[in-house]
């Protein structure tokens, strides 16, 4: 099959192309490279696979996507504070992207395509565990374009009966994920500090419990959203169905590394501190910030299981050790860290 990815160079999208192309499938790579990386797509020092350098706002996309039988849309700018201090150029990526991606799978006459949402839906959701079907209304800028995007996805299912899939990604986690990025996933960046003998920043408590999955568990239900008529015009869930808090991923991290190293604690609204865009002017409200630091998420997968046959399989501990091997051979290729 011919397959395209968006932001195939990134975290989730390079992990997949690598597996799509051991199955044998064609793989097109889209991305503008501002956050994904060409050494994501680099094997023997050549590519894997095709590449185009270009914007999922690019119309060239219209005659690339010719002749593609899937689409998996992960081209996003996921970083919190990107999306609150750039919230227009954000909004041009991530909704007018998503809906220029829509359109040529349109006229494209593509098989399915399946769109790269996020749990950040859920943000104001208080019944756990989380389900597909649960009402959903987002306030954080990140939030309400993954939700834009889902609704331009219901659209198009309805106006074109096009067949497209919604995948809520909860904390992924693994090779390949930016750990240089203004506010780097929280698990990256214990690891890049610790490893380095340097001591983390933490806010809040420790105790908030997140829904972490590793990135091999993400890439297996990718691979299920193109093999499964069930998967058809369906939402899922992309988490493990269990919660860990960051004191105890800090600890499993620590007794691995056995640094003895402790964090420093600050204020969960103290979060976005130094970014001056998001502080300065109507300055975002503080208990709005300690609410997204301290947020708890739990998917119920039940969904998944029963219509892909899928479950996670990777471990935290076993995850972590993957991890952490991954940022120990970037820093010795002396990649900025």
């Amino acid at each position: 099959m011919k397959i395209m990815i968006t932001g195939g160079a990134g975290f989730i999208g390079s992990n997949l192309a690598r597996e799509l192309i051991k199955d044998g499938h064609e793989i097109i790579i889209i991305d503008d490279f501002s956050y994904g990386s060409m050494s994501n797509l680099i094997k023997n020092e050549k590519p894997t696979t095709e590449i185009h350098k270009i914007s999922i706002c690019d119309d060239k996309i219209f005659e690339i996507m010719k002749g593609i039988d899937y689409v998996y849309h992960f081209a996003a700018i996921s970083c919190l504070p990107v999306c609150l201090s750039q919230p227009s150029c954000t909004t041009n990526v991530n909704v007018a992207g998503t809906l220029n991606v829509l359109e040529a799978a349109r006229l494209n006459n593509v098989k399915r395509v399946i769109f790269a949402s996020s749990s950040a839906v859920y943000e104001n959701n208080e019944t756990f565990p989380l389900k597909e079907d649960d009402k959903v209304n987002p306030h954080s800028i990140y939030g309400v374009q993954k939700y834009a995007g889902e609704l331009f996805c219901n659209a198009y299912r309805k106006l074109y009966g096009m067949d497209i899939v919604i995948a809520r990604f909860f904390n992924v986690y693994g090779p390949n994920q930016d750990y240089t990025r203004q506010k780097p996933p929280v698990m990256s960046y214990i690891i890049k500090e610790l490893i380095k003998k340097r001591t983390p920043v933490m806010y809040g408590t420790g105790e908030q419990k997140r829904d972490f999955i590793f990135i091999d568990d993400v890439t297996s239900i990718n691979k299920k959203f193109i093999e499964k008529e069930t998967a058809k015009n369906e939402t899922f869930n992309v988490g493990i169905g269990k919660v860990c808090s960051i004191n105890e991923i800090y600890g499993i991290i620590d007794n691995i590394l056995k640094t003895g190293i402790k964090p420093i604690k600050k204020p969960a609204y103290d979060m976005y501190e130094g970014i001056n865009n998001i502080t300065e002017g109507k300055s975002i409200k503080n208990e709005i910030v300690a609410k997204e630091t301290n947020k708890f998420t739990e998917a119920d997968i039940s969904k998944a299981k029963r219509l892909l046959d899928w479950e996670p399989k990777v471990d935290l501990k076993t995850g972590i050790i993957a991890s952490i091997e991954f940022v120990r051979e970037m820093i010795d290729l002396k990649k900025d860290f």
